[in-house]
């Protein structure tokens, strides 16, 4: 149960929260960008939206020096982080049309010990 636990707790990322299933490994190697898994927090809109330009200019970067591979994968990175950005925008919109103002947030879940 306390592994299960603190399975949440390593779940907290840069931009929001990992949602890959308790157990399953890691596809992508901690490379959360290019991961579909991570729920982008509202709050790291701007944060999001600074790693896009820094992908940008890596890449500007990379094909100076003719480093194609880097190219490839950067440009991948930069797909996934836009594609990031775009259902953070559209989730924002949504909740902008209802009441509540705000995409939900079902939170974390809060897990006892059994009595």
């Amino acid at each position: 149960m306390r592994a299960f636990q603190e399975n949440f707790h390593t779940r907290k990322l840069e931009l929001g929260d990992c949602t890959r299933p308790y157990a399953a490994p890691c596809q992508h190697e901690h490379s959360c960008q290019r991961c579909p898994m991570p729920r982008v927090s509202p709050r790291q809109r701007p944060r999001l939206a600074e790693i896009i330009r820094n992908l940008a200019e890596c890449i500007a970067d990379a094909r100076t020096n003719g480093w194609l591979g880097e190219v490839q994968g950067l440009h991948v990175s930069l797909t996934r982080a836009k594609d990031k950005h775009d259902a953070l925008d559209r989730a924002l919109e949504r909740g902008n049309n209802t009441r509540r103002g705000g995409p939900t947030d079902p939170g974390m879940p809060v897990i006892t010990r059994p009595q």
